[in-house]
């Protein structure tokens, strides 16, 4: 039979989770992967059909392999079709259970409904967690932690009797979990720290657990997690290999970032993450990575507050071993998002919390409340306590959700609350980019640059920026920048191709389109170019080959034909000439150029009557088209010899 406070405290959290992420509601999709997982993809947008599912279970689409939050895309789809309420309200749903869930196994675990209660209610509202309910695209946050309690609370079953059927549950919810989010890589290890503690004690007056000491020899303990380790194995090993694949890798190389600067940065992120807890101000969508520009003296100021807590722990953690147990569970569950193996441009962010500050959390209340017990306070003050920091988060919370209303608010925020955010100065350019606000997109990716210069694609973007204006040196500087930083880039080095021709740089060009159709032999207009150059410094034959490229990746492409065309005329192969300029003729027959081209293809190979008719329909469709009148005149004088 359930406690009477167990139910009343589980329906209060949540009401209280409901309610305060009821604005979420509201919210539509944001330009922040939302389209890439539903709003614009076709097999979301089909719902659970047969393409669907195969699609789901095999696709590394974000660069992760997560086909449980797939399925779960599609089933709410198929249910409501692609409307953000009902996506939105998902998330808020899985959040609510995710509370009460925690509340019941804390509860179970260490015979707390007091300590339990205020864990889950902190871990409700906290502001830190907005990013993983209020953004669609982070379903996977709340999904896999929504399996991974039940597996949590089915290992407790397990642990108080053992048997095969009830540790093959805890093994399907896990696999549910991983495949959610393969953050969950560290859960064998935190439920080996859950093994350490029961049946013993939290602190010197209250047991840890109300459980039966398990009387599974420790060689058991462990040697069970091995299958769930091994599970671990597998999903980082297919995570690392989805965030590797696609045109560019998600992962950032050492060289960019090196080791030494990578560890700074993670020292700094685990002092970040625990400020944050107590003091979460100033969040945002996005903390862009200092990179090279890593603050040394912030990541020793980090280092010490780390050791600090380290020390006092090492020196209670007899008298208080919760303060062990949370800083363990904290430490280890963060460690796969710690950036020492960094994707993406994140120093750090707000979802990577939603696991590890459990942990946190955890070792607060307890310590707090023996704090409260050592100085004899009521209990009621207690609570007046909790229900302050719960209101304060709770507005904070409100106030985040609504920074999500669309991707333009949620970047500008993100400049608000850190001034010197890269990356969200050059999502804030690429949306004005989009919107052909010239002046706005360069001031932001100026600002990118200042801050971190090293960036081919924002250099590429701000010589875009220049072409479009006609500023074709400035642009062509920064594309040449780009592509000493990336030399594949292919937009820069197309668009720089295009900058040099304008400017009648031909022989500058050249290179740069060689090396493109090398790496784009698809590509018609670029493959043009190259044969154009070829044909005005007079070598047919390259032109030839070129021009032929470009026919067989577009047959129907009249541009090519017509070059290909000219090409072919002047290597006195007429037949093959005049077939593809009758072919340009045929498909545009008021084109009085195409024509002119026929017609002169006519007179190489003699057939001057043909040939006239063309130069005749030419100037009927253009009267003033001096090249037929020309050719026309010459082919009617008694006994010409017409050369083009």
């Amino acid at each position: 039979m359930i406690d009477k406070r167990l139910f009343v405290g589980m329906a209060t959290l949540f009401a209280l989770t409901i309610t305060i992420y009821s604005p979420a509601l509201r919210l539509g999709f944001v330009e922040l992967d939302d389209n890439i997982y539903v709003s614009r993809n076709p097999y979301v947008e089909a719902g659970l059909t047969k393409a669907s599912i195969v699609y789901a279970l095999t696709t590394f689409d974000s660069g992760n392999w997560i086909p449980v939050t797939w399925l779960s895309y599609l089933i709410d789809a198929t249910c409501f079709g692609i409307r953000p309420a009902a996506f939105h309200a998902t998330n808020v749903l899985l959040h609510a259970f995710n509370v009460v869930l925690l509340f019941a196994w804390l509860t179970r675990q260490s015979k707390s409904v007091w300590r339990s209660f205020a864990v889950a209610t902190l871990f409700a509202v906290h502001p830190l967690h907005v990013e993983s309910v209020a953004w669609v695209g982070e379903r996977k946050d709340v999904l896999s932690m929504f399996f991974f309690l039940w597996m949590l609370i089915a290992y407790q079953a397990y642990s108080c009797r053992p048997n095969y059927w009830r540790f093959g549950i805890v093994i399907t919810a896990f696999a549910l979990g991983l495949l959610s989010k393969s953050m969950l890589v560290t859960a064998p290890v935190l439920l080996c720290l859950i093994d350490l503690w029961p049946g013993s004690t939290w602190d010197s007056d209250e047991p840890l657990a109300i459980l039966p000491k398990p009387t599974r020899p420790r060689w058991l303990q462990i040697g069970e997690k091995i299958p769930l380790l091994l599970m671990s194995i597998t999903i980082g090993l297919v995570t690392i290999k989805a965030q590797g694949s696609g045109p560019t890798t998600a992962f950032t190389s050492l060289s960019r970032i090196p080791t030494g600067y990578r560890i700074g940065n993670a020292v700094t992120a685990y002092a970040w993450y625990i400020a944050k807890t107590f003091v979460p101000l100033d969040l945002c969508v996005m903390y862009s990575h200092p990179m090279l520009n890593l603050s040394w003296s912030y990541a020793g100021l980090s280092a010490l507050l780390l050791i600090g807590i380290v020390v006092f722990i090492g020196l209670r953690y007899r008298q208080q071993p919760f303060l062990i147990f949370g800083g363990l569970w904290f430490l280890i569950s963060l460690l796969p998002v710690i950036g020492l193996l960094q994707v993406g441009t994140q120093a750090y962010a707000d979802r990577y919390s939603y696991l590890p500050q459990i942990g946190l959390l955890i070792a607060v209340v307890w310590q707090t409340e023996r704090w409260l017990q050592l100085l004899s306070v009521h209990r009621l003050t207690a609570v007046s306590f909790l229900s302050a920091a719960v209101i304060a988060f709770s507005v904070i919370t409100i106030r985040q959700i609504g920074y999500w209303e669309s991707t333009g608010t949620l970047w500008n925020r993100a400049i608000v609350a850190s001034p010197d955010n890269w990356e969200a100065h050059r999502q804030l350019g690429m949306i004005c980019l989009q919107q052909q606000r010239f002046d706005e997109a360069n001031r932001h990716l100026q600002s990118v640059i200042e801050i971190n210069p090293n960036l081919p694609d924002v250099l590429s973007s701000m010589g875009w920026i220049h072409q479009q204006r006609a500023e074709l040196s400035e642009a062509q500087v920064l594309y040449q920048r780009s592509l000493a930083l990336n030399p594949g880039n292919e937009f820069s080095i197309r668009n720089l191709v295009l900058v040099l021709k304008q400017q009648r740089k031909t022989a500058d060009a050249l290179p740069y389109l060689l090396l493109y159709t090398q790496r784009r032999p698809s590509d018609v207009n670029m493959l043009n170019q190259l044969g154009l150059i070829y044909a005005r410094s007079g070598d047919f034959e390259r032109a030839r080959v070129q021009f032929t490229q470009a026919k067989q990746a577009a047959p129907n492409d009249l541009p090519t034909r017509t070059n290909l065309g000219l090409a072919l005329s002047e290597l006195g192969k007429l037949d093959e000439a005049r077939l593809n300029l009758q072919m340009v003729v045929d498909a545009q027959p008021q084109d009085a150029n195409a024509r002119v081209n026929l017609g002169m293809a006519l007179v190489r190979l003699g057939r001057k009557d043909e040939a006239r008719q063309q130069f005749e329909t030419a100037i009927q469709i253009n009267p003033n088209d001096e090249e037929a009148k020309a050719q026309l005149e010459s082919i009617n004088q008694p006994g010409s010899k017409q050369t083009p």
